[in-house]
């Protein structure tokens, strides 16, 4: 689990109590950035326990009473972040899915596809969990989304669902040992994705 935490990205929309210079001229700026911090310090709490009960567990066993003992929070508390847990996990996958999705975007690195394939395979145990059943389809929907907001002008949503199917196939067969390749081999072939024109 060594790179399960540095996988996770929160990003927050900034609020301010009041616009910027009546904030700063109010006081209220400081208590802004306060908040601000703590939010994310709890929002990053929450995802965290989540993680840790994901790897401990089942993914159908995760509560969010669960989630709120492990994170040291109130129930209120998370329920101004999160709707329920099943938020929680997609927010927990968005940051390693957005590497995906920026390959299948045709502006993937290759080196943060590298560490994400190793972390998939350092914790195929999970990640066959995470790709099949239902987490597959919410995984897949997560993509889908995140690869639209990357999605360039020349590609058609037809085909950004099609490199979505395509690249979960992919990752699902290769994390149940239905495909033998090395993760360099299918990096490869993920980043070939995006360079294929006209693929559905």
């Amino acid at each position: 689990m060594p790179e399960t935490h540095r996988l996770i990205q929160q990003t927050l929309q900034p609020e301010c109590l009041l616009p910027d210079t009546e904030a700063q001229l109010s006081g209220n700026y400081r208590m802004t950035e306060v908040l601000d911090r703590r939010k994310q310090r709890t929002r990053k709490a929450i995802i965290q326990a989540f993680n840790e009960l994901f790897f401990e567990g089942e993914l159908d066993d995760i509560r969010v009473a669960d989630i709120v003992t492990r994170a040291n929070v109130g129930r209120s508390t998370f329920y101004e972040h999160f709707g329920n847990a099943q938020q929680v996990f997609l927010a927990a996958f968005s940051y390693p899915l957005s590497i995906l999705a920026a390959a299948l975007a045709g502006d993937g690195s290759p080196e943060d596809m590298e560490m994400l394939l190793e972390h998939l395979w350092e914790n195929r145990h999970r990640a066959r969990r995470s790709f099949s059943g239902r987490g597959r389809e919410q995984i897949s929907r997560l993509l889908r989304e995140l690869l639209e907001q990357r999605r360039p002008a020349s590609l058609t949503p037809l085909q950004a669902v099609g490199r979505t199917e395509q690249a979960m196939g992919l990752i699902r067969a290769w994390v149940l040992g239905e495909l033998a390749a090395s993760g360099a081999e299918l990096r490869q072939a993920l980043l070939n994705i995006a360079q294929e024109p006209g693929r559905a």
